[in-house]
């Protein structure tokens, strides 16, 4: 600090305690506060400030200052001997005990005024404790009881009267979660960790609450900081995972599930928690290990009988199923909702449709998930019955709960949607033709990418191609999508960076496609996918298509087969699934926003189709349906791959390839039929609101836009 800043500090200083002696004390404030703006570690000038506040009443405040002073100034016994006054006036004897006791081990143990500060922070503390206790024992009670009302009177009670202690807060917390009131709980609890700052209860609870409230990312910090304070808590580590998980973080949520089992073997609900994520990411075989190490200790767990019940449906693992629905039916119960559901998809795959209506219309839950599941399977089986209107009533309602936990998880359809408008923005002819000269030699031949719009087929021509011995589909691999993200992080980002590339750039994109499909085969088959000259590649996901251009930038020589399917069907059949929570899915959550977004990746697609060099080869579904040999020859005349016998056995090649992740996994599985083809008919009337947008697309693909009458 300069001279002249210095006196004008003394200045300040000296104005400051003239003011506070002629018992001026907001002009008094307002100095002390510009003396500590300039200074704030003055501890003289936070024990001046300190006094004042206590003064004004404010209690707070002048143990903020007076903290801060013994802290600045730890040599001067004054601010010692105010410290601890002013908490004892504040009522925070525990605190002015701890305080005394430190100034005590400063100063002398026989000092007459600390000791005698101690003695009564002591007895305070000590009937304070008691009757605190007491009353927390009441409200707990209460609490227990389920006597929530009563209980929160006791809580608030206790906050008003021992403000300055957390448990009062802490109850009061828990006591609002228990009755909904999760904002109010929130407020409790942080109100307690203020006092308490490294109560793991507290901080535990506090982290459930807003992972309940679907702030994953807050809840997630608060257990991470729990965590620091006490890292070998199994709990605390399964509660990370539920707000990992929560959030979409798979891969940290899995790790934590997997920590907490390690601390705590024989951890059911972490168990089953990761089994679910395993799922999740596509190691089925780990997922049922971990449902299965879960039932071991407990086989009454809900979740790791529903975690296992579904893995084993969609692995097509029919027998098993039945065995494990049966031990579920033993331990759960015949009215168990998750036993019902696994009923009923045994029965649709039986053909017995109305039964499995029958079953799953007669049971209902409390659990948001179950109910979601429960309103899309019904929406499949009403639809497979022909009653439209309850198959859409279902629909809307699973869309309903869908989106709730697509809110949960923050997932929003706008970043996928923004990058769409981005390529839209700049793929042009002479966009294009100014891009840089760059290629790379790295001995893999590039793939062959299958696309289309969602629900148009791709899983079943997926099913079909990977039947062949020379031919190794990737199922939903996001290679492509690796790429592009490595794109965004180069300078322009994505796409713009596209036009600069050089041969190193382009060797180093194409290695991170390379790398991320190479590991999806891995995790899905055990092994990478042979390199040789005759194996051929497909990398199947639908929506690759709203990124033709990088396939076409990173590989000039790679073959898009384009499957195309009526939109009304498309659409509908998109609007009726269940689908894994992300931001391109997020628009199938209404009926208008799917057929917009239907428009907006056509248009897409087009605008690719206009600017780029892709050799493309369109295969209608409605042709692979009613035509399957000659539409799958052409098709592999176009790839330059003879034809295989085994092609007509897909479906048990599909059952024996285990879980398949899209929701076509029930029907590719089965023979090829023709009964999706042209359904939309059935539901004209509700699919009246969308019909401008989609029409105009049905006939630009040569595709009727009315219901055929008769």
């Amino acid at each position: 600090m300069s001279d002249e800043a210095q006196a004008g500090g003394a200045e300040t200083w000296q104005a400051a305690v003239a003011a506070h002696g002629d018992g001026r004390l907001d002009e008094a404030a307002e100095l002390y506060r510009a003396v500590l703006d300039a200074q704030p570690e003055n501890g003289e000038a936070h024990y001046n400030y300190g006094i004042l506040l206590f003064q004004q009443g404010d209690q707070d405040g002048a143990v903020n200052h007076l903290s801060s002073a013994v802290e600045h100034k730890p040599e001067a016994k004054p601010c010692w001997l105010a410290y601890g006054e002013v908490l004892l006036a504040a009522g925070r004897a525990r605190a002015a005990e701890t305080a005394m006791e430190d100034a005590l081990e400063r100063f002398s143990p026989d000092d007459e005024r600390l000791n005698e500060l101690l003695r009564r922070a002591s007895g305070l503390a000590t009937r304070a404790g008691d009757d605190l206790q007491a009353e927390l024992d009441t409200a707990i009670d209460a609490y227990r009881a389920g006597d929530l009302g009563a209980a929160e009177a006791k809580a608030r009670e206790i906050a008003d009267r021992w403000p300055a202690e957390a448990g009062g807060w802490a109850v009061l917390g828990a006591v609002r979660a228990a009755s909904g009131q999760t904002e109010a709980a929130v407020e409790a609890y942080n109100a307690a960790l203020s006092r308490e700052p490294n109560d793991l209860e507290t901080l535990n609870n506090l982290g459930n609450a807003l992972h309940a409230l679907g702030r994953s990312e807050d809840a997630v910090a608060t257990f991470r900081r729990a965590l620091n304070i006490q890292p070998e808590s199994a709990l605390l580590h399964y509660n990370l995972g539920r707000a990992l998980h929560g959030d979409g973080q798979l891969a940290d949520a899995q790790a934590a599930y997997r920590t907490a089992v390690a601390q705590r073997p024989g951890f059911v609900a972490a168990l089953a928690n990761l089994g679910s994520v395993l799922n999740e990411r596509g190691f089925p075989g780990e997922a049922e290990a971990a449902h299965r190490a879960a039932l071991r200790h407990d086989a009454s767990s809900v979740a790791a009988n529903s975690g296992l019940l579904e893995v084993l449906e969609k692995g097509n693992r029919l027998d098993e199923l039945r065995e494990a629905l049966a031990s579920a039916r033993e331990h759960l119960g015949e009215g168990d909702p998750w036993v019902a559901l696994g009923d009923a998809r045994l029965a649709r795959r039986d053909g017995r449709d109305a039964e499995a209506r029958e079953r799953l219309e007669g049971i209902e839950s409390d659990n948001p998930r179950f109910m979601e599941a429960r309103a899309f399977a019904l929406a499949g089986i009403c639809d497979r019955l022909h009653d439209a209107d309850a198959a859409m009533a279902h629909a809307d309602a699973g869309n309903r709960l869908a989106a709730g936990r697509y809110q949960a998880r923050g997932v929003s359809e706008k970043p996928f949607l923004a990058r769409m408008d981005a390529c839209a923005a700049r793929f042009t002819r002479d966009w294009v033709a100014s891009w840089s000269e760059a290629t790379a030699d790295d001995g893999r031949a590039d793939p062959v990418f299958l696309v289309g719009f969602p629900r148009s087929g791709t899983t079943l021509l997926d099913t079909v191609l990977d039947a062949h011995p020379d031919i190794y589909a990737a199922d939903e691999t996001q290679a492509l999508n690796a790429a592009a993200l490595a794109v965004d992080e180069l300078d322009g980002g994505y796409p713009d960076a596209l036009a600069e590339l050089d041969d190193e750039t382009v060797a180093y994109l194409r290695e991170v496609y390379f790398a991320e499909l190479d590991a999806h085969f891995v995790e899905q088959r055990g092994e990478a996918p042979p390199s040789s000259d005759g194996a051929l590649v497909v990398d199947k996901l639908p929506l690759n298509m709203a990124d033709a251009g990088l396939i076409q930038r990173l590989f000039p020589t790679a073959r898009v087969v384009f499957m195309l399917r009526h939109p009304f069907d498309c659409v509908l059949s998109a609007y009726m699934n269940d689908f894994a929570p992300n931001g391109a899915m997020a628009n199938f959550l209404d009926l208008r926003t799917s057929a917009a977004f239907y428009d907006r990746v056509m248009r897409l697609w087009e605008q690719y189709r206009e600017v780029l060099d892709l050799p493309v080869t369109t295969v209608r579904y409605e042709d692979l349906v009613e035509s399957f040999e000659d539409t799958v020859a052409a098709l592999l005349d176009f790839l330059g791959v003879g034809w295989d016998e085994r092609l007509r056995e897909h479906a048990s090649a599909a059952g024996e390839r285990g879980r398949i992740s899209t929701p076509s996994y029930l029907e590719v599985t089965q023979p090829v039929h023709t009964r999706a083809s042209g359904r939309w008919a059935r539901y004209a009337d509700h699919l009246a609101p969308v019909h401008e947008q989609l029409a105009p697309w049905a006939r630009f693909y040569g595709y009727g836009a009315e219901p055929a009458q008769g």
